[in-house]
């Protein structure tokens, strides 16, 4: 049986606009990330996190 049914995926895609202050992206993807190691059914969850910039360069990756 494979261990990767019904597993969902969560995709966080992140940016920091040249023209804002600089924001606290890898502090709030830690606090997501340990907000669903205590989640019920984590097992069902994965987590995958990448810069919006190189998400454009791969996206294809993600199709």
């Amino acid at each position: 049986m494979n261990d990767t049914i019904g597993v969902k995926t969560i995709l966080i895609l992140t940016a920091n606009p040249a023209s804002s202050s600089r924001l606290r992206l890898d502090e709030e993807v830690r606090e997501i990330s340990e907000g669903l190691r205590r989640a019920n059914h984590r097992e069902q969850l994965f987590l995958s996190t990448t810069p919006y910039k190189r998400f454009l360069q791969d996206k294809h990756i993600y199709s």
